[in-house]
């Protein structure tokens, strides 16, 4: 689908130029890119970021920008809701509307509690067990934090929609964007399962879901500190099905990289910078790394966790990021289940392994669309 149909909160996550036609899928531009021979080049909001003087610091502290950006949201919107998860990145957008006194309506989580038995299921830190964050620790913080802030809390639990979502191979053409794990189907959904959200939709009001997307990604290449964006992260990795179906309502808010408060993701990135200014010992994390994946990602994003999120509790329970994207291991429930649609979403991967360009595609047994990174912006030296 080309972008220009869409409206310009789905703009804001970016686009991929193939020639002179623009895609909000990533998978729909490789696609386009194979048939025209154009490079989808990654477009993240260039008209925006590009026009701002990345090697200034705003003055302001973090906990300062994060308190705009969450009252620039609320006075945007009627209705707010936080896609929450219980990790870092949407703790912090939590606490800066609550600890701020800027009302929150509705906080929402996500995942497949039927498909999970977590009353068998060992507690550890592997990446399968990603999904119990949300009742070891999202739940319970919610439950303290409502003791002394007014909000809704909505549970959607997606088991059903990914079982009964696969009915052919056609799913990577309506429900995918970059990614090819099964969550993309509960995710497609994830905006018409807020009840509240609907009602105020039909009342005529403005309603926004908002993303905790994502740490500063900082590069350091022959003596010179950049920042970029990688495209894995913006949005939900979902495609056009709900714009094919009509359901183009919603408002969907990258709360850290958004264009409407450039500010935000720059300040971060001199924050992260200044750390390996001073500790050059931890330099190899960052040295080159836009070179495929971050050898050092699990530690670079403790880091960030840390210089990120001034009242994040580095005590909470959480578990290891998952390491594959497409055969992940999150969704093993469905992965080595027994269900009949699992053939289905199998057929799908198959097709996009024979139909992309390899290229773009991972050689390996975990088949994915390879990352893009934005355009490069120069915040300081060593």
């Amino acid at each position: 689908m080309n972008v220009n149909s869409l409206n310009s909160n789905f703009y804001n996550k970016g686009h991929y130029q193939v020639g002179d036609q623009q895609y909000f899928s990533k998978f729909q531009a490789v696609m386009a890119s194979k048939q025209t021979g154009h490079f989808p080049e990654w477009h993240f909001n260039n008209e925006i970021f590009g026009l701002q003087d990345w090697t200034q610091e705003p003055t302001e502290s973090l906990w300062e920008i994060y308190r705009q950006r969450a009252q620039q949201l609320r006075d945007q919107y009627d209705y707010v809701i936080l896609l929450y998860s219980g990790g870092s990145d949407s703790t912090n957008i939590l606490q800066s509307f609550l600890f701020n006194n800027i009302p929150l309506d509705e906080v929402f989580c996500y995942g497949p509690f039927n498909g999970i038995d977590t009353n068998t299921q060992q507690v550890t830190t592997a990446a399968e067990n990603l999904y119990r964050e949300i009742d070891l620790v999202a739940l319970p913080y919610l439950r303290e934090m409502s003791k002394h802030y007014k909000f809704n809390v909505n549970m959607y639990d997606w088991t059903n929609d990914i079982i009964n979502g696969f009915k052919d191979a056609d799913w990577i053409w309506t429900d995918v964007s970059g990614r090819f794990d099964p969550r993309v189907i509960g995710k497609n959904k994830i905006f018409e399962n807020s009840p509240n959200g609907m009602v105020q939709l039909e009342a005529g009001k403005k309603v926004c879901f908002i993303v905790g997307i994502d740490k500063p990604r900082i590069i350091l290449k022959d003596g010179v500190f950049y920042s970029a964006f990688l495209d894995f992260y913006t949005g939900l990795g979902t495609g056009q099905k709900n714009q094919m179906e009509g359901k183009n309502w919603f408002g969907e808010e990258l709360f850290y990289w958004s264009p409407d408060m450039p500010k935000l993701v720059i300040k971060q990135a001199h924050v992260m910078m200044q750390y390996f200014q001073n500790y050059p010992n931890k330099r190899y994390l960052v040295d080159r790394a836009d070179l495929g994946s971050w050898k050092w990602s699990t530690q670079y994003f403790d880091l960030a966790r840390l210089l990120m999120y001034p009242h994040w509790d580095s005590s909470t329970f959480q578990t290891i990021k998952p390491s594959r994207q497409t055969i992940i291991e999150v969704e093993s429930w469905f992965i080595n289940g027994n269900y009949d649609s699992k053939k289905y979403w199998l057929a799908g991967v198959q097709e996009a392994q024979k139909i992309i360009d390899p290229y773009w595609l991972t050689q390996d047994n975990d088949p994915r669309l390879v990352g893009s990174w934005s355009k490069w912006y120069k915040i300081g030296h060593i």
